[in-house]
């Protein structure tokens, strides 16, 4: 039985590991742009926005290539259990791959983008943007924005479970 099971899900195992692939190197590409570009949250939307159309076509490719071994129907317990495998791998891979990013291959890299957060903070605080008290409670938030590996774990299973209702 277990066999079959591991079996079954090798579509699902084989675009999530695909997917996670694309993913590691996509943010990684993005972190080689430099520190300036990690920031910008435009660049971030890009990226992301890519990586979801990407990462939506691994989870329905694992379907479909399921469903041509079925003979070309695929039941509904199986098609979502083919995409949330194929999103739940790629979930993995990219918290897995973002907690070594930050805390082996760059650990300074949070301290670095707490700099650049704060000249912004700075500079809407200055062209009037931002008022005292706001700009306050966000210069405290930016100071305390460490991620520990507790954080990555509850992170990633909240994204777990994204990931099954939009399996669903």
């Amino acid at each position: 039985m277990p066999n079959n099971i591991s079996k079954s899900f090798e579509p699902a195992m084989r675009f999530g590991g695909l997917g996670g692939l694309f993913t590691m190197g996509g943010i990684y590409t993005y972190y080689l742009m430099g520190v300036e570009a990690f920031s910008n949250p435009s660049y971030g939307l890009i990226l992301f926005g890519v990586l979801f159309l990407v990462n939506t076509g691994m989870a329905v490719g694992a379907g479909l290539l399921r469903k041509g071994e079925l003979g070309g129907s695929l039941p509904f317990r199986e098609a979502v259990g083919q995409t949330f495998v194929t999103l739940g791998i790629i979930v993995v891979c990219y918290h897995a791959f973002y907690f070594i990013l930050l805390n082996v291959i760059d650990p300074t890299l949070v301290d670095k983008l707490t700099d650049i957060r704060m000249d912004q903070l700075r500079e809407m605080k200055e062209s009037g943007e931002l008022k005292k008290e706001t700009f306050k409670q966000r210069k405290e938030m930016a100071e305390t924005s460490q991620l520990s590996f507790s954080d990555f774990f509850w992170l990633t299973l909240v994204f777990l479970v994204l990931s099954f209702l939009y399996s669903l």
